[in-house]
């Protein structure tokens, strides 16, 4: 699978915010995307390599009194070294 398509697109929450001062970020991935996968996919876009995946499986909501439907995806918090920075909104 392409490295494109495994990371969708990084989630700028205000937790996902708080948490990257700890050189963690959120990333949406492909649902049948794996951790190792994942690794190397964010080290040919961003030049690291981090040191933890970490993988979550959201299921799907309905909302708006049963008419909509939000889509199930699958995030990845992947930690770097203590030091290391990385600006989501550029790929290599």
């Amino acid at each position: 699978m392409l490295k494109l398509h495994l990371i969708k697109n990084p989630i700028t929450t205000e937790k996902s915010v708080a948490i990257s001062a700890d050189n963690k970020y959120v990333f949406k991935v492909a649902r049948d995307a794996n951790k190792i996968e994942i690794a190397k996919a964010i080290k040919e876009l961003y030049g690291s390599l981090p040191i933890k995946v970490n993988v979550s499986n959201l299921p799907g909501k309905i909302s708006g009194r049963g008419r909509t439907k939000r889509r199930p995806f699958k995030k990845a918090i992947v930690t770097f070294a203590p030091g290391t920075k990385i600006d989501t909104s550029k790929i290599k």
